[in-house]
C-alpha cells in the first residue's frame, strides 16, 4: 500500500511495518507523562501507542474504539484507522526481515479478541516495562511477577516479530514499553535479523 509521508515522499507500507503513534486521548496523555517522569527524553517520550501493519489492515491492542465499536486487540483497514487515529503517526519499515506474510496474519489473527490490559493489574505491568527497563536488577524479579493474560499494545507487536524470527526471544514482550519502539531504542536493539528504518512520519 503506498502512502506519503509528511514531507510528500512515497512508500509503500508491507507486512511487518510498525506504526507509531502519539495521541491527544487522556490515556496517551498520561502515558506521555510517564515517558517524561522515567527519564524518556527526545521523540521518544512522545510515544503512547504502537500497531502493526498487515497486509493493508492495522492490527492492534487498545481501549475501545469508538468509532468502529472495538476493543482488545483488533484488526481494522489501514485507511480507516488512520482517518480516525487522533495524533500523529509514524512508521518504521523492516528491512530483510524474510517475513512470511501468511503466517504473520494467521500469528496476528490468533490474538483477536484478546482483552486490552488495563485496570490495576494492567497499571502495574504498565509500570514496570518501565522498571524492568530501567534498572537491571529488578528484570529477572520483572520477569516472573505481575504478567496478566491481557496484552498491551507493544507486547503484541513485540511477540509477532518474535513469532516471526526477527526479533530476539530475550526481549521480554510485556516489559517493553511503546517509547522503546523509537529509533535507537531497546526494540531495534534487539533484531537478530534484518533491521528497522528510521521513523517517517506519515500523519
Amino acid at each position: 500500500m503506498k502512502i506519503y509521508t509528511t514531507d510528500m515522499q512515497e512508500i509503500e507500507l508491507k507486512t511487518g511495518d510498525e506504526l507509531l503513534c502519539s495521541g491527544r486521548s487522556r490515556m496517551s496523555k498520561a502515558i506521555i507523562f510517564y515517558n517524561k517522569l522515567m527519564g524518556v527524553t527526545g521523540p521518544a517520550a512522545e510515544i503512547s501507542h504502537v500497531a502493526k501493519y498487515i497486509d493493508g489492515m492495522v492490527f492492534e491492542a487498545t481501549t475501545l474504539n469508538k468509532w468502529c465499536n472495538k476493543k482488545g486487540y483488533q484488526r481494522n483497514r489501514f485507511q480507516n484507522w488512520y482517518d480516525n487515529y487522533d495524533g500523529k503517526i509514524w512508521v518504521r519499515q523492516t528491512e530483510g526481515c524474510e517475513i512470511d506474510e501468511t503466517q504473520y496474519q494467521i500469528n496476528a489473527s490468533n490474538m483477536l479478541s484478546t482483552p486490552y490490559e488495563s485496570g490495576v493489574p494492567g497499571l502495574m505491568e504498565l509500570l514496570l516495562t518501565f522498571v524492568a527497563v530501567k534498572w537491571t536488577l529488578l528484570r529477572e524479579w520483572a520477569k516472573e511477577h505481575l504478567r496478566t493474560k491481557n496484552i498491551h499494545c507493544s507486547e503484541s507487536n513485540v511477540l509477532l516479530s518474535q513469532q516471526a524470527g526477527y526479533v530476539s526471544l530475550d526481549i521480554r514482550a510485556n516489559k517493553t514499553p511503546p517509547c522503546e519502539f523509537w529509533d535507537g531504542e531497546l526494540y531495534e536493539k534487539a533484531f537478530v535479523k534484518g533491521r528497522l528504518k528510521k521513523a517517517v512520519r506519515i500523519k
